[in-house]
């Protein structure tokens, strides 16, 4: 037990110092060629875990692709966030089915876009963890592609790391306004939720 308890602790030290290296907070005499090494191992790590993450919730979400279509009276009234030089193609039936231009991605119902398999990261979570409506210019006139996304019914814990927020802005923005998940406040509360829930640990987004 005392065995483990050290293993605990010690990993507990070095996350404290690979944070402290990602945020700069740091002497130049404490960052080692053994702790930049560690880091980049560790991102390694923090990335195939998120993968695994969104592999994982992805896999929760119900897609209907192809030949569904949506009727007019399924789109009417809807908040509509239009991908960047597509409003040309689309204004008239946005103004026909009463549809109101969001400026945002997390405040939207339906994501016109130029290729649904291709859409952006932030419009994909949002469209993923809002449930909405992935539609092209042409899938109005149920020419071209669309995707329906079910809101999954998913809890998580996730802690985000100050480097996180910083270099993902737009990501962090999406996910702590429309996944739901509760955000832990600090490494410390991260790493006791994950030491108290090993069957549902949480998440840590800091890399």
């Amino acid at each position: 037990m005392h065995v483990k308890e050290l293993k605990f602790q010690e990993d507990k030290l070095a996350k404290r110092r690979i944070q402290a290296l990602r945020e700069g907070l740091l002497l130049a005499k404490e960052v080692t060629p053994a702790l930049q090494a560690t880091d980049v191992e560790q991102r390694k790590k923090d990335i195939a875990g998120w993968k695994r993450t969104v592999g994982t919730e992805q896999r929760k979400i119900k897609k209907t692709t192809g030949g569904r279509y949506f009727e007019d009276w399924e789109l009417r009234g809807k908040k509509v966030w239009i991908e960047e030089g597509l409003l040309s193609a689309v204004e008239v039936v946005v103004v026909r089915l009463a549809m109101v231009i969001s400026t945002t991605r997390t405040d939207a119902n339906v994501f016109v876009v130029k290729n649904p398999g291709g859409m952006g990261v932030r419009a994909q979570l949002a469209a993923g963890l809002l449930g909405g409506y992935v539609i092209t210019p042409k899938g109005f006139s149920k020419q071209g592609s669309s995707i329906e996304y079910v809101k999954p019914q998913t809890s998580r814990k996730v802690w985000y790391s100050n480097a996180f927020k910083e270099n993902y802005k737009g990501v962090y923005t999406v996910l702590s306004t429309t996944s739901g998940w509760k955000a832990l406040d600090s490494m410390e509360l991260y790493v006791a939720e994950k030491k108290k829930n090993r069957a549902r640990e949480p998440m840590s987004l800091a890399w």
